[in-house]
């Protein structure tokens, strides 16, 4: 079966969607990958098939409209407003991308983002059709399967109500998008009634451990929760000497970095961190990936990396401090070592409220009220809690146990015949 993985976003949602590709390879289908232009690398080097959606990821996240919906998503209403300009200006690209990709498949597995656009193209094309996410978007009753619940550790109906408030309005988001694609389709607008009916026919994959995202009850015969999509870490992998000669020296460092979030302040948040470490007398090894600044001098106690396979570092570490992407997260919940999110937007206040719910790292606290005392704080905990420690190392061993792309390729094939 000819298979295309549409992987839009930045690296950390295409690399579980590679994970699943491999998988789905190695079961004798004929996959293909579309991501942006600057990600093809890493597709092919895992010798996949790559497409491509002709925009730079990584630049287009740095870009003013996309700074600003990082920077000031705080709560879920301006976020969504920022999400939506977002996706509106990406919408034609994410269109004239699928557009060429699904003449050439058969079937069709999408991420969030595609999600909506995807779905009108195989219900048109008559393709095969299966929703890949790496966070909780159906609605339920669980607290802990709810990316804003009312009630996070309970089941309850108010939960479920809320959650199909957020997917009216995660439709009106996304809906862009599909517009464009069934205007090159010459298919009718969307409506969310047709939408709703299309969307409880399609089966949905979440790449995310079960003991992260327990599978409620009412997601039976809509979901399946399969464990993370996890790509290793290079068996030829070497370190650069500096960075091997810092994680061999006693006590191991801290891990701190936030992905692919961009920030216009990377002065103050660099003084932060500094005074943080100095507070606590620890060291750190820090990837930002800020592309407009660099820090003229690094403190000994400080090393700097551009890349590192997460796999690899998070088990050298005594934690991990971040933005709270699912990849990250379930990277270091394998390196079985604790964790603290500093939340920027979308899923990742629900990865530092799970997080901190399951005894493996403190409170999480947002961007916009980090503070050096805070960070300093945290890092302490994240040092001194023995509790926290143990508790990491033991759900560590729970989710390297886990097989989450044989369990997806299984579950794929079951669906598909």
């Amino acid at each position: 079966m000819r298979i295309s993985l549409l992987a839009w976003g930045t690296r950390g949602d295409v690399e579980p969607f590679v994970a699943l590709g491999q998988g789905l390879q190695r079961a004798g289908h004929d996959v293909s990958i579309a991501a942006s232009t600057d990600l093809a690398r890493l597709v092919t080097d895992r010798g996949l098939t790559y497409q491509p959606f002709f925009i730079d990821m990584a630049a287009a996240f740095n870009a003013d409209t996309s700074r600003e919906w990082v920077e000031h998503s705080i709560g879920p209403h301006r976020e969504g407003r920022h999400l939506n300009r977002v996706m509106s200006e990406m919408a034609p690209v994410a269109a004239e991308g699928l557009e060429r990709i699904v003449g050439n498949a058969d079937a069709l597995i999408s991420g969030m983002l595609t999600y909506e656009s995807a779905l009108s193209a195989a219900t048109h094309l008559g393709l095969k059709h299966i929703r890949g996410l790496m966070a909780p978007m159906t609605p339920t009753a669980s607290g802990r399967a709810l990316l804003y619940p009312p009630l996070s550790r309970r089941e309850s109906r108010i939960n479920l109500y809320a959650s199909l408030l957020f997917e009216a309005a995660l439709f009106q988001l996304v809906k862009p998008g599909g517009d464009v694609i069934r205007a090159r389709l010459d298919v009718p607008r969307g409506t969310y009634r047709g939408y709703l009916q299309m969307s409880r026919a399609t089966p949905t994959l979440v790449g995310v451990s079960p003991q992260v995202i327990p599978q409620p009850d009412d997601w039976r015969g809509l979901v399946d929760v399969t464990g993370y999509w996890h790509v290793p870490a290079p068996d030829d992998y070497i370190p650069p000497e500096r960075l091997r000669t810092f994680l061999e020296t006693s006590p191991a460092p801290f891990y701190i970095g936030f992905g692919s979030m961009p920030s216009s302040r990377p002065q103050e948040l660099w003084a932060m961190l500094c005074r943080a470490l100095d507070d606590t007398g620890e060291r750190a090894v820090v990837r930002f990936r800020w592309r407009d600044w660099q820090p003229h001098e690094v403190p000994d106690n400080i090393c700097v990396i551009d890349e590192a396979p997460f796999d690899w570092l998070f088990p050298r570490t005594a934690g991990v401090v971040h933005h709270g992407g699912s990849g990250t997260t379930g990277t270091a919940l394998r390196a079985g070592v604790p964790q603290w999110i500093v939340p920027h937007m979308a899923d990742q206040p629900y990865f530092g409220r799970r997080v901190q719910q399951l005894g493996v790292g403190p409170a999480p606290v947002h961007l916009h009220k980090l503070t050096a005392a805070k960070l300093a704080h945290a890092l302490r905990t994240l040092r001194q809690n023995a509790v926290m420690q143990r508790r990491a190392r033991v759900l560590g061993e729970q989710v390297r146990a886990e097989d989450g792309v044989s369990r997806a390729v299984d579950v794929v094939e079951r669906m598909w015949g």
